[in-house]
């Protein structure tokens, strides 16, 4: 069926491969599919804790709140990962409890293997940046988004990967979702609206007042019908990941190290973050963020310093295909100035 549908992106080579046994279950949202990770592990553990990065989309609350779960939250690296000290000590700190990491893989970098570094800790993978390539179990659940702005974008929609036989059951309960035309009809009109509005958008005025209020609704988990998660394979193995890297590669190798993270190996960024605030038109600086951040330091009584630099003193740089060379240029001299 994959076969028939279009894809949403021109044909890259980028392939993903799947191990024989694991699951991946389309959800109609991201936070649907956390939502199912968190229930399946409430109901095999009378004491949990999730740790989660001091610097995440809020929405991750909203599941933790919905879900009734304890929730702490550790400060993120140089390299956008959970800062080892701390994460240490906070799983010291809760010991006495089942002890759930959410590593997040923001922005798309690699995640490390959290399995290995602690086995006796449950791990569920935040790539809502990034792909699921469930090829070897580093994780107990993964799951990522196909949102708006998202690497891959349906404009709604999800999916966990899990080795849990428990989470396939339950998924089968819940009930489908049918969205799929309006979500074709409304990515095909983003497509062709965004090919002219990027290239108005790069000369205009950049207002740095937004507003950043967080509106949380309860979620309805339901799976995606048949036709929708078909388009979404299809888009998968066509998504063009030539055109993220070479962006990347251009920001990497241009902008001055002081200003850059510790990213590690080059990745489809769906963003780069740089340790300058410029204000451009496609530059974007995370607001909904801070609320995380400022949650966070609340609950820890602390400065995060890690995620205080994200919050305070970062842009994020666009990435996608849309963005020609002549703005590239234009960003890095406005880093580097």
């Amino acid at each position: 069926m994959s076969k028939s549908l279009v894809p949403l992106y021109p044909h890259s080579g980028y392939k993903f491969s799947f191990k024989k046994d694991s699951k991946l279950l389309f959800l109609d949202s991201g936070r649907s599919a956390l939502l199912l990770a968190v229930n399946i592990l409430k109901n095999s553990n009378e004491k949990l804790v999730f740790l989660l990065p001091a610097y995440t989309c809020y929405s991750v609350i909203d599941v933790m709140e919905q879900a009734s779960v304890a929730y702490d939250f550790v400060d993120i690296d140089d390299s956008l990962q959970f800062d080892s000290n701390d994460l240490a000590q906070m799983i010291n700190r809760f010991s006495d409890s089942m002890v759930v990491l959410l590593p997040t893989a923001l922005f798309g970098i690699r995640l490390k293997n959290y399995k290995k570094l602690y086995p006796y800790v449950k791990i569920i993978e935040d790539l809502s940046h990034s792909f699921i390539q469930y090829k070897y179990p580093e994780s107990d659940f993964a799951f990522t988004s196909y949102g708006r702005g998202k690497m891959i974008s349906a404009w709604s929609g999800g999916a966990l990967a899990s080795l849990s036989h428990e989470a396939n059951e339950y998924y089968l309960r819940l009930a489908t979702s049918h969205d799929f035309f309006c979500s074709f009809l409304l990515v095909l009109i983003q497509k062709v609206v965004s090919r002219y509005f990027w290239a108005l958008i790069e000369n205009t005025r950049f207002d740095p007042e937004r507003n950043s209020l967080h509106h949380s609704e309860k979620i309805v988990m339901k799976r995606l019908g048949l036709i929708k998660s078909a388009w979404i394979k299809a888009s998968l193995v066509s998504f063009n990941y030539v055109a993220h890297k070479e962006v990347v590669k251009k920001y990497q190798s241009s902008i001055h190290k002081e200003y850059q993270f510790n990213l590690g190996e080059l990745m489809p960024y769906i963003r780069v973050p740089i340790k300058k605030k410029i204000y451009m038109s496609g530059v974007s600086h995370i607001d909904t963020y801070a609320q995380t951040y400022k949650l966070a330091s609340k609950k820890r009584d602390t400065t995060l310093s890690g995620a205080k630099l994200l919050v305070e003193g970062v842009s994020f740089l666009p990435t996608h295909n849309l963005v020609r060379k002549e703005y590239i240029r234009e960003i890095i001299k406005n880093v580097n100035v």
